[in-house]
């Protein structure tokens, strides 16, 4: 699961890169946009998607990207300060911070006797992605 997910990563990346790069990217949510991004019910378009024959890796991609935006506009912070997190710094070879805590998730599940539903995985990385962008 986490080498696939890396590799959907590494092409949004690119993705973001060149979109983080509009001066737009760094102005506030208007108030409609973040209803709509409230108004985003992630359990629900899960399952629409895994419907529709998503396989996992993908659904995976779409429940952390969804959450850090969604975390990310409740703490105020403009698409370009989300985007950062998503984006490997400098040379490119570290880690991002997204990567970073979906491995810290997975490692959390590795450790316990939890079972890893979606619904528990997307608590759990939500938790770490707020609490890092709580020190923002």
């Amino acid at each position: 699961m986490g080498c696939a997910f890396l590799l959907l990563l590494q092409r949004w990346e690119t993705l973001l890169l060149i979109g983080c790069s509009f001066p737009k990217q760094k102005k506030p949510f208007s108030a409609e946009t973040l209803a709509q991004i409230e108004a985003i019910d992630l359990e629900r378009d899960l399952e629409v998607l895994h419907e529709l024959g998503m396989c996992e890796e993908q659904l995976l991609t779409v429940l952390m990207s969804t959450t850090v935006l969604k975390l990310g506009a409740r703490l105020g912070k403009t698409l370009y300060e989300i985007g950062t997190m998503v984006q490997r710094q400098g040379d490119r070879q570290k880690p991002s911070v997204l990567e970073i805590m979906f491995s810290r998730t997975c490692d959390l599940f590795q450790d316990s006797e939890l079972t890893c539903s979606w619904s528990v995985f997307e608590q759990v990385f939500a938790q770490l992605v707020w609490n890092y962008q709580m020190c923002m």
